[in-house]
């Protein structure tokens, strides 16, 4: 039986204390621009403070429901999305040799290791495309922090293990074409 698509999102805590910190700045704003008897200047400082923490408590919104950083796996690949476009990627099964946890001074990584690009070339560009290079440069390695999604390490490596192996080994998917 086919694994089913999972993902790995930073979905939380933080915000919905964005949100609501966002929310009681507006409040604040909107208490500034309309009480009576105040100067002009904090009248355009609660226009600001309403403006400015409205789109923040916005984004907070959207990033709720769609995380800007999130790693998917399914049977096409995986795909790990970020804010920057330089660190965001998608990759086939086929191309993915093995995973490792390796441990930093800041936590521990979860490492992808690549095939030679050389014999994968109808896998390669994938990767090197979503990274923006042209011709196509394939990093041997390249690495996912785990605490940015809110995982443990292992058990990010483990997931990607076990999808690599049934999809990479088997064949059955991973071109990285959606």
């Amino acid at each position: 039986m086919s694994p089913e698509p999972v993902e790995f999102a930073a979905k939380g805590l933080v915000g919905w204390l964005g949100c609501l910190g966002s929310l009681l700045f507006v409040a604040l704003g909107l208490f500034l621009l309309f009480a009576p008897g105040l100067q002009r200047e904090a009248r355009w400082t609660g226009l600001g403070d309403a403006a400015f923490f409205g789109w923040c408590g916005a984004v907070y919104l959207r990033d709720l429901r769609r995380p800007r950083v999130a790693l998917l796996l399914d049977a096409f690949g995986l795909e790990y999305r970020h804010p920057d476009p330089r660190q965001a990627f998608r990759s086939g099964w086929k191309t993915l040799a093995g995973v490792r946890v390796e441990g930093h001074e800041r936590g521990e990584v979860v490492v992808l290791r690549l095939h030679d690009p050389a014999r994968l070339p109808a896998a390669a560009p994938d990767w090197a495309l979503a990274k923006g290079a042209w011709p196509p440069l394939v990093p041997p390695e390249t690495s996912l922090s785990p605490a940015a999604l809110g995982v443990p390490a292992a058990e990010m490596a483990d997931t990607i293990e076990r999808f690599r192996r049934y999809y990479g080994e088997a064949g059955l998917a991973g071109s990285g074409a959606r």
